[in-house]
């Protein structure tokens, strides 16, 4: 597998386009996230070869070299970041100049779909977060990072405060 280009990043990797399959990305964790734990919770996904449009399921693990875990394959969202895009007015309008609020009510119809269809698989995205949702110009959704959602044994490791319930934080 040979690493195309930055696709993006966040605070626990970095994620890549792969040279020769323009549908796939890698993510890449950085070396204090490559947790057995992490690996196991990748693993068990990727064994489920789940697929959903709009999902971004994990579809293999990466190693390197040497053989350590270094992180997982998933397909390529389509879209922009929602965070960057429809969260900051004025980009919103430049990026998507003629949608109205009936469209921001089909993105977020399109996005508790895919959370529902997450949950049928006992699947709970734990850090909900408008840098893991992606949106193109015809509404699609996707949800990305994969690696933070909790099913079974596996928790979710992060959260993002304004997002996160009081009765969970603490607060």
């Amino acid at each position: 597998l040979v690493l195309g280009p930055l696709v993006g990043e966040g605070g626990e990797g970095r994620v890549y386009g792969v040279q020769d399959d323009p549908q796939t990305v890698v993510k890449v964790f950085d070396a204090e996230h490559r947790t057995l734990h992490r690996q196991q919770k990748l693993k068990l996904l990727v064994a489920r070869r789940l697929s959903h449009e709009g999902i971004s399921f994990p579809t293999g693990i990466i190693t390197n070299v040497e053989g350590a875990f270094v992180g997982y394959t998933m397909p390529r969202a389509a879209g922009k970041v929602l965070q960057a895009t429809v969260m900051r007015p004025a980009r919103f309008k430049k990026t998507y100049p003629n949608w109205t609020k009936a469209d921001l009510v089909d993105v977020c119809i399109s996005f508790l779909e895919k959370v529902a269809y997450l949950h049928s698989l006992n699947i709970l995205l734990g850090d909900i977060n408008p840098k893991n949702v992606m949106v193109d110009a015809n509404k699609d959704v996707w949800i990305i990072d994969a690696d933070s959602w909790q099913l079974e044994g596996y928790p979710c490791p992060v959260g993002t405060p304004m997002f996160t319930a009081p009765s969970v934080s603490g607060d």
